[in-house]
């Protein structure tokens, strides 16, 4: 589906120094033809559904699934600037597992990425020095965290490091990675008539000195 929206373009298949006849050229279809989505599009979250792909679900299952076409995969890729679907979609849980390990080694579980804040650090003002999730570096983990009570005595509150936050390691963090990609936005299906329209119109070609039709113009190489 999404190739035969592609226009095509008239590719040499002869050195340039060959004299040329109609037979030394090839009709191809031009895959460094770039589709952009209006990004206003992405403003209306009336258009879109959020969805989670479940464990081992492909993305033209996903298509088949919502669309009732596997060959619609690429507008799911286009709407979520997937470039690389196998390094933009989730593993499943046994993949990933394996493509860590040979990655990181095994000792992906044991090593530390990061350390990260676990709860929200506030006193009962509810003023926040430190949010949930906020990253911080070893000595910050491994020593003292002082802030103000905000009290009549203006109290200064010493803790460790190590009771506020923890080490996040390599695994988990890859882990995190790998599961946010399950999260992506779906086109309502009412609304792929009109995209499919736009994208016809960008397929066609501006008149230039390779311009042949719409469709066709000659490499410039």
């Amino acid at each position: 589906m999404y190739f035969s929206i592609l226009p095509n373009i008239e590719y040499d298949v002869k050195p340039k120094s060959f004299p040329f006849s109609s037979a030394d050229f090839t009709v191809v279809k031009n895959f460094f033809r770039r589709f952009e989505i209006n990004p206003d599009i992405f403003e209306h979250v009336a258009y879109f559904n959020k969805y989670a792909i479940p464990e081992s679900v492909r993305i033209d299952h996903v298509a088949r699934i919502l669309y009732g076409r596997e060959d619609y995969d690429w507008i799911i890729a286009l709407m979520n600037n997937i470039t690389n679907v196998h390094e933009q979609w989730p593993l499943d849980s046994g993949t990933f597992q394996t493509w860590c390990e040979e990655k990181y080694g095994e000792t992906c579980y044991s090593d530390v990425r990061y350390y990260e804040i676990e709860e929200d650090v506030k006193n009962s003002k509810n003023t926040v020095f430190l949010k949930k999730g906020q990253k911080v570096d070893k000595t910050f983990y491994e020593g003292d965290f002082s802030y103000n009570l905000q009290d009549a005595n203006n109290t200064v509150q010493t803790v460790p490091g190590n009771s506020i936050s923890r080490p996040v390691s390599v695994f988990e963090a890859e882990n995190r990675i790998n599961e946010e990609k399950r999260n992506i936005y779906i086109l309502k299906a009412n609304y792929i008539p009109a995209i499919l329209q736009e994208l016809k119109k960008q397929s066609n070609y501006n008149k230039c000195s390779a311009y042949v039709s719409k469709k066709l113009k000659k490499a410039t190489i």
